[in-house]
């Protein structure tokens, strides 16, 4: 069954054979934009809210997909006017994330973008002075707030810290002492997107907080 036919909408292609483009006849939805990369498996899914739609951030439920994520602005060039706008992203599965952006202002929907991409993850070893899950936790809730930081409630000498956001997930963990401990870095990186530099930022975020030293190149 083809993604035009499952929305509802007619899908032409566009300039290159994995960009396809499409309106809506009828329902909230004005417009559609399918971007593909066979080779990836990679793709990002844009539908236009009509201005019409009465859909508002108060009637829009968005509970189900877990908890509220904290909301990323945006410039306010994406409208062509003087209204910027905010996003809400919530993970559906690992490497498929879902993201609705309201109007500043009015808090009208004015789009919903499904975005499935590459997942690209780093791992090191590190060495940390600290040994406690709640030191772990405010540090790097500190150095990183646009991650959500959580502790794994670990018993004995086990220690599990991750935080995560939007496309990142960042994981310190060690099974028992003593040992060295585990960092993890996934991302999810669209095409074109230099998912090393930004690894080396966050591990290099990690390292300072807790004042590590890598223990592999």
């Amino acid at each position: 069954m083809s993604v035009g036919r499952v929305l509802g909408a007619t899908l032409a292609p566009g300039r290159r054979s994995e960009q396809f483009d499409g309106v809506f006849a009828s329902g909230p939805f004005e417009q559609a934009h399918l971007r593909y990369d066979k080779e990836l498996n990679a793709g990002i899914l844009i539908l236009e809210v009509r201005p019409d739609s009465g859909l508002v951030a108060t009637n829009v439920d968005l509970r189900s997909l877990g908890p509220p994520p904290l909301p990323v602005p945006s410039s306010p060039t994406h409208l062509g006017g003087g209204e910027g706008y905010y996003s809400l992203s919530f993970t559906l599965a690992p490497g498929v994330e879902i993201t609705f952006q309201f109007t500043q202002q009015t808090q009208r929907l004015y789009q919903v973008v499904v975005d499935w991409s590459a997942e690209r993850a780093f791992e090191c070893q590190i060495d940390i002075p600290y040994q406690n899950e709640d030191v772990f936790c405010d540090k790097l809730r500190r150095a990183s707030p646009a991650l959500r930081w959580q502790t794994g409630d670990s018993s004995w000498d086990k220690i599990r810290v991750w935080g995560q956001a939007a496309g990142v997930f960042v994981r310190v963990y060690r099974y028992e002492e003593p040992g060295p401990f585990d960092l993890t870095v996934r991302l999810r990186t669209p095409e074109g997107a230099d998912a090393e530099s930004r690894y080396h930022a966050l591990r290099d975020t990690v390292l300072v907080a807790l004042r590590g030293t890598m223990l592999d190149a």
